[in-house]
């Protein structure tokens, strides 16, 4: 771990615990400007839809970008019924995509992923699957955000990175006992602490 990043945890987690962050201390270098300079300067290139999520900052701040020629997110995820939303994939032949932007309050890293959501078959339902590839006019929008979150000194967390373990900062063991443990049968057991992740630590998620 770079000595800049060990120093940003220590500040972040002064108890040296992953579930106890001083809240006070997320978001500095004026992260909050450059992450909306990011945004306006790719939406400024690109035409895309740029929409804030439901979830709470805490950790990681999170946008969801979407073509401007579709439903926004909002409509599409509580306002369209199933039936409403195969509809619209048939009348224009391609999947609903949603580009997800997390942008952690720790450090001046990002993750982004996409969503395809496809019928599921003849059942009347859908995925919302992340294992699809995006297409290529697909893979140049997440690049042009891609290059837009760099030119204000953000970077992308890399999976070695959110796989490191971060000796400054502890966690619960959770994710370390096998599914068949039969300690996880105790409802009173706790797992012995471990050096968090980098993803848990920057992130807030497992």
């Amino acid at each position: 771990m770079e000595t800049w990043l060990e120093h940003r945890l220590r500040i972040v987690y002064p108890g040296g615990v992953a579930w106890d962050a001083d809240m006070s201390a997320l978001g500095a270098n004026a992260q909050d400007d450059r992450l909306d300079a990011a945004l306006e300067a790719f939406v400024r290139t690109t035409g895309m839809r740029v929409e804030s999520t439901f979830a709470p900052p805490r950790l990681a701040r999170e946008r969801v970008i979407t073509d401007a020629m579709a439903p926004d997110f909002a409509t599409w995820l509580w306002r369209m019924d199933n039936a409403s939303k195969i509809d619209w994939i048939r009348q224009h032949d391609r999947v609903y995509v949603a580009l997800w932007l997390k942008v952690s309050r720790v450090a001046d890293y990002y993750l982004v992923f996409f969503n395809h959501w496809h019928p599921r078959g003849d059942t009347g339902y859908l995925d919302p699957d992340c294992r699809i590839d995006p297409d290529p006019r697909w893979v140049g929008i997440a690049e042009q955000l891609e290059a837009s979150l760099v030119r204000q000194c953000f970077d992308r967390a890399s999976l070695p990175l959110r796989r490191e373990r971060a000796t400054v900062v502890m966690d619960q063991g959770w994710d370390d006992l096998s599914d068949d443990d039969p300690r996880l049968d105790d409802p009173d057991f706790e797992p012995d602490l471990v050096p968090a992740t980098m993803q848990t630590c920057l992130f807030g998620e497992p």
